[in-house]
């Protein structure tokens, strides 16, 4: 093959937070190919494993109980109580702050958000807190990074 004429292309991973077929005719689709992408992190390692795990589970339980066309259903259950609700907050994170630049300001502004962030790459921790701690603190983080962004001293 000639490599000066080889075309590379991209494509973007399906991030969560939607409902997609994962399972059909018995083939079934595990981590980035079924969309078990975190909209915020890019994180997917963590949701591939898991995602493979509960495959194997579903499929040894189909097997063991003859129930081998249930295997789809429940996989994808589970699949969706386990990570939607993340998922889906993890959306709505990456919607709220846009930009990637925006969430090092709020943390250069706001340090408390490091252990938040920390927590939800490790996944220690997850969206839902980091939420809430958010919305009890809004008025302080906007004043604060609304100061650092105009130059301004934090004190007033």
């Amino acid at each position: 093959m000639d490599l000066a004429n080889y075309k590379v292309k991209g494509y973007y991973l399906p991030a969560g937070g939607f409902k997609r077929t994962i399972s059909k005719e018995g083939v079934f689709l595990v981590g980035d190919a079924a969309g078990f992408v975190d909209s915020f992190s890019g994180e997917g390692i963590y949701f591939a494993l898991k995602s493979g795990r509960i495959l194997v589970e579903e499929i040894y339980r189909g097997l063991e109980k003859g129930k081998v066309e249930d295997i789809g259903y429940q996989y994808t259950s589970r699949c969706y109580n386990d990570f939607l609700k993340e998922f889906r907050l993890s959306l709505v994170t990456a919607i709220v702050l846009g930009k990637k630049n925006i969430p090092s300001q709020l943390v250069r502004y706001n340090p408390f958000l490091v252990q938040h962030i920390a927590n939800i790459m490790e996944n220690t921790g997850g969206y839902e807190p980091m939420m809430k701690d958010i919305c009890l603190k809004f008025p302080a983080l906007l004043t604060r990074y609304t100061r650092g962004r105009l130059g301004l001293s934090d004190s007033i």
